[in-house]
């Protein structure tokens, strides 16, 4: 089965819904380009967030979530200006989101999102945890990408 790399933003917030009945999912692209989860694995493995300390109520899960978000954009835009530009190049579809309940804690947190080909990721930007997406043990309310 081939799965198709670019999703409209349409088919992105049905994928979401699927999983969680969220109201607010801000997506500002018309469409996303979908990474592999090896892709993504290995690109957060290489990113600096890890070298911030975690500061309570002054550099916390929030930032984390941001600064993650920003080096992936920043990773592709390097990767853009390295190489042709592809005119059909898409954002990658990876983002931030808060949650009421994270990996079956209940909890209110901020943390990253990937919607990968084989399905849709969430990451602990404080440690770099990767997991599958579960609509029992993971509650978001809020995705912006």
């Amino acid at each position: 089965m081939v799965i198709k790399m670019i999703k409209t933003s349409k088919q992105i917030k049905n994928t979401l819904k699927n999983i969680w009945p969220i109201r607010d999912v801000w997506l500002v692209d018309p469409n996303y380009f979908l990474l592999s989860i090896d892709v993504v694995e290995k690109m957060i493995e290489g990113l600096s967030n890890k070298k911030m300390d975690y500061i309570s109520n002054v550099w916390d899960c929030d930032n984390f979530s941001l600064l993650l978000n920003a080096e992936v954009k920043n990773w592709q835009y390097t990767c853009l200006k390295c190489s042709p530009i592809d005119k059909q190049a898409y954002t990658w579809a990876f983002g931030e989101c808060l949650c009421s309940k994270v990996d079956g804690k209940i909890i209110n947190h901020a943390i990253n999102i990937a919607i990968c080909k084989e399905g849709v990721f969430l990451i602990e930007p404080q440690n770099d945890k990767i997991w599958l997406a579960d609509k029992d043990k993971d509650k978001l309310y809020f995705i912006k990408m």
